[in-house]
């Protein structure tokens, strides 16, 4: 079996500081094994931008505030809906690696998103 390669933890941010907005969607349901309705959600994803693309293959579909309306109005078309469905342009995003402590829900402090600064090992040479 091949050797499995790391994915590395990344802090990703909106370049002028704002907050993501995505898109996403829920529904109520009864489950009747349970007895009990249940709340579920989901983020919706799109192929990833150039920047993006580099660490992952998809990336959330973020919308700008211009296009809120259209997403929460149930009367938008699914023509109107779909024009959404675009990865976020590259330079409104930022990222940075981060450390592993990001991936244990037992860590909650501001470790989990400061920078990872450790240098990769590299090949030194002769000469």
């Amino acid at each position: 079996m091949p050797p499995t390669k790391k994915s590395k933890a990344h802090f990703i941010v909106s370049s002028s500081g704002d907050y993501f907005t995505f898109a996403g969607i829920y529904e109520s349901w009864y489950d009747n094994k349970l007895g009990q309705s249940i709340l579920t959600c989901a983020l919706l994803t799109t192929r990833p931008n150039e920047k993006i693309a580099l660490i992952h293959d998809r990336m959330p579909v973020i919308l700008e505030s211009h296009q809120w309306k259209s997403w929460l109005d149930y009367r938008s078309s699914y023509a109107e809906l779909n024009k959404l469905f675009v990865p976020q342009e590259s330079d409104k995003i930022s990222y940075f690696s981060v450390s592993d402590l990001v991936n244990s829900v037992k860590n909650n402090s501001i470790e989990c998103i400061a920078k990872n600064f450790q240098i990769e090992p590299r090949q030194g040479t002769l000469f």
